[in-house]
């Protein structure tokens, strides 16, 4: 008899795309969702999505250098923007990069006293990344590109060459040390103090852009709302200050019968005929 088939290992679906994986494993293989046995360790910062590219890492093709690190309110995509923009401040611009990831960048640069008004590059990368605090942190690194010295190098031997054959053989050792000296202290600024310049300029830029952003104030809670007050009751209808008023009709009436009483003298004194009496008294009786 042969033996039983084993009874396949354990399995659980991914909650995002159904594939079955097996159990204990930290992403789904299919889609890269991280697994139920992997959610507590995903907090890890030893653990990664393999699906999530990696970070950039700063120094890496540059060589071990100076890397400065800011911190500013804002998200990573808009911290990636005002990078730019500080590169473009300096002369510089991004040469390959992803927002929000990062990228490398080149500065141009030129001093009349140390490049002798030739233009000179710089080089650097610089990451962004989430920092948890609803903002990112920018980090960048620097360093000369010394390729971009054969102009300002070539500049230097030809005015060497110049004065030695202006001025003869007799002055040509002075005159090289004094090339090579210059040489060598262009060569020392631009890699030291200069580059470091080039940085704090490149941070302040990030800080003035952190320090100009608003802070957030709640807004003022709105005013009660109090409801009108009730008018005043008014004098009932019919009535006065003075007490109740008649009515309109017994108003008419009691006129009337004055008028007539008037129309009435004025013909027994005979200021008046009969037949006007007459008329008047029509007309007024058909107003009752």
């Amino acid at each position: 008899m042969s033996d039983p088939t084993p009874p396949p290992p354990p399995a659980q679906a991914c909650p995002k795309c159904g594939h079955m994986n097996p159990v204990g494993v930290r992403f789904c293989a299919n889609c890269g969702q991280p697994s139920g046995a992997a959610g507590a360790g995903a907090s890890d910062p030893g653990f990664r999505n393999p699906s999530t590219p990696p970070p950039p890492q700063i120094g890496i093709s540059l060589g071990a250098g100076d890397v400065r690190t800011v911190n500013v309110p804002f998200a990573a995509g808009d911290a990636y923007t005002i990078m730019s923009n500080a590169l473009t401040a300096q002369k510089g611009r991004v040469v390959s990069g992803q927002s929000p990831s990062g990228g490398t960048f080149s500065i141009v640069y030129n001093s009349i006293w140390t490049t002798l008004a030739t233009p000179v590059k710089f080089i650097g990368e610089f990451s962004v990344r989430p920092n948890g605090n609803s903002g990112s942190t920018v980090s960048y690194s620097l360093k000369l590109d010394y390729n971009s010295l054969v102009a300002f190098v070539g500049i230097v031997l030809a005015l060497v060459v110049l004065l030695v054959v202006s001025q003869g053989m007799g002055a040509g050792i002075f005159i090289l040390a004094v090339g090579a000296i210059n040489v060598g202290y262009s060569l020392w600024s631009l890699s030291g103090p200069t580059t470091a310049k080039i940085m704090d300029n490149i941070a302040q830029h990030l800080q003035n852009a952190a320090a100009a952003q608003p802070a957030y104030a709640p807004p003022p809670p709105a005013p009660p709302v109090t409801p009108p007050p009730a008018p005043a009751p008014g004098p009932s209808p019919g009535f006065s200050a003075s007490g109740p008023s008649a009515p309109a009709s017994a108003l008419q009436h009691d006129e009337i019968i004055k008028r007539l009483k008037s129309l009435s003298e004025l013909r027994d004194i005979g200021a008046i005929t009969q037949e006007d009496f007459d008329a008047k008294k029509t007309e007024l009786l058909a107003q009752l």
